[in-house]
């Protein structure tokens, strides 16, 4: 991680953010909050990636993704956690905030957030293509996985809907990569 000044012509500070030797670690998103913190989301392999003040203390298997909040300076860490199962996660980008819609159906009970790794996304992605014949986006993926685990715990008369936002067919390479699989013979 390397951050300039505002003008771009100083060196605030340059690290690496990474775990262990023989290990693979990237970043691939990073947002600054207000107060110049710094977000990084990316993926590891690594079993001794830098955690603070954890909610998943243990890379869950394969390759997690994982949100570290550095300090302004860069000299530590605020925050680091692994998010994943027991598939490959990977975290590709991050965004800091929710619009003013978002915060008002939340705080008035109307949604409920929640997340998917992204090994049960591509369950989702797999079943709605094998079941539906439709390939969902990757986002609608993982609210597929959501409504099926709010059905089964729902009578079978309540509708649940999800929108199938987005094609899924330019996530095609991306869950063909995350299975293991060549579509380009």
């Amino acid at each position: 991680m390397t951050k300039l000044n505002p003008t771009g012509t100083a060196l605030v500070y340059s690290t690496y953010l990474g775990g262990g030797a023989n290990t693979n670690s990237g970043g691939a998103g990073i947002a600054l909050d207000a107060n110049g913190d710094a977000f990084v989301t990316g993926w590891t392999n690594s079993t001794v990636f830098p955690t603070k003040n954890p909610i998943q203390v243990n890379n869950g298997g394969g390759f997690d993704a994982f949100v570290t909040e550095v300090n302004p300076s860069g000299s530590g860490l605020l925050f680091s956690n692994y998010l994943g199962g027991s598939a490959n996660d990977d975290g590709y980008a991050i965004a800091l905030g929710v619009g003013p819609e978002h915060s008002y159906w939340k705080d008035t009970k109307r949604v409920h957030y929640t997340h998917v790794c992204d090994g049960d996304a591509l369950e989702g992605f797999s079943l709605c293509s094998r079941l539906e014949g439709i390939l969902p986006a990757l986002d609608t993926a993982h609210a597929i996985v959501e409504a099926m685990r709010v059905a089964a715990k729902r009578s079978r008369e309540d509708v649940v809907l999800v929108c199938l936002s987005g094609r899924g067919d330019k996530d095609c390479d991306e869950v063909a990569r995350l299975m293991g699989e060549d579509i380009h013979d």
